[in-house]
């Protein structure tokens, strides 16, 4: 007895902690496998980003990764015969259920060859967002406007809101989770949406490999009032099978999301994307695109979305995102030196 009180022998650790003891050791090895593989790959993302730069920089180096397609604005400055001349002199209603099956608005042979730079950006380590670096990218939107005239009239305008996927069934698990494009309501009195979302397939997508889901606002318990909730709503989803070269528009409130994949299926799901707004709809983030956008200006939009969307399949320290903070910090700091009086 020491002090009135029992000291107990000690005889080593209780049998819990010895258990726990090598379950300890073997995560804090694995902890420290994965610090120096975090390192390793830092390290080299590191050494491969200045030739990352050079790279996504320079217009020669597209022209040489997709030969068939150009990078260059004043192509894409010429008027365009196939746009509609006259306005409609009614809009079609928007359906109730909040999208739109476009059907075909691509040629097989222009899907194809924008899917196939997609493939040629990737085996040269770019992501396919850089597929907007392309004039035929943001050609598509006259062919989307043809389509969507009906629908919204003339009166709306792109968005610097873009993203292109590469979905391979055999590595990827799906496409991006459920989530809405904006959690405002859109309508308008008439109800039609002032922002409206458009997916574009470039290759055939399927349920085997992460065609899009929607939930139709007519069968979404909380829309409108209370979109910030999706808990439960992929079982009221519709799955939409695409061919390649057609299109898809939604309601920007509408809950959507990329299925998952079969891994035996091997045709990857390559597609786009844009947002149009209606030009009297002006409460939304994202900038107005002014056509023609030069080389320049086309990096700068990849830029914000990477810096917007990045999060969800982007790692952040990989060269895209290094690039796009260092792209975003030198277009701020130009925009405050403007504004500095001499």
């Amino acid at each position: 007895m020491v002090g009135g009180r029992d000291v107990p022998t000690r005889q080593g650790p209780p049998a819990h902690e010895s258990a726990l003891r090598p379950k300890m050791r073997s995560r804090a090895a694995r902890f420290i496998r994965s610090r120096r593989l975090d390192d390793n790959f830092r390290h080299e993302a590191m050494a491969t980003l200045p030739a990352f730069f050079r790279n996504v920089e320079s217009p020669d180096f597209f022209r040489r990764v997709a030969p068939w397609l150009h990078v260059d604005a004043a192509r894409s400055a010429s008027p365009r015969k196939d746009s509609p001349a006259e306005p409609p002199a009614a809009l079609e209603p928007w359906p109730a259920a909040g999208y739109l099956e476009l059907g075909p608005i691509l040629t097989p042979a222009n899907a194809g060859s924008l899917a196939n730079a997609v493939k040629a950006l990737r085996s040269n380590a770019i992501h396919p967002s850089f597929l907007y670096v392309f004039d035929e990218a943001w050609d598509v939107l006259y062919a989307l406007h043809l389509r969507l005239s009906p629908l919204l009239g003339h009166d709306f305008e792109a968005l610097a809101d873009v993203w292109a996927w590469h979905i391979d069934p055999r590595i990827d698990r799906g496409g991006w989770r459920i989530h809405r494009g904006t959690y405002e309501d859109v309508r308008d009195a008439s109800g039609t949406p002032g922002l409206v979302n458009l997916w574009i397939a470039l290759t055939d997508a399927g349920e085997r490999n992460a065609c899009m889901h929607v939930v139709p606002l007519d069968r979404d318990p909380r829309y409108p009032d209370d979109m910030n909730d999706l808990g439960g709503l992929e079982s009221r989803g519709v799955a939409i099978s695409t061919p390649a070269g057609s299109a898809l528009a939604w309601n920007a409130n509408i809950a959507h999301w990329g299925g998952s994949c079969d891994p035996s299926y091997t045709v990857p799901r390559i597609s786009m994307s844009f947002t149009v707004r209606r030009r009297s709809h002006r409460d939304h983030d994202f900038p107005a695109v002014r056509m023609p956008l030069s080389f320049r200006e086309r990096l700068d939009v990849i830029a914000q979305q990477f810096e917007t969307y990045g999060d969800k399949e982007l790692d952040p320290d990989g060269n895209e995102m290094r690039w796009a903070e260092a792209v975003n910090g030198m277009r701020r700091a130009a925009r405050l030196s403007s504004r500095v009086p001499d």
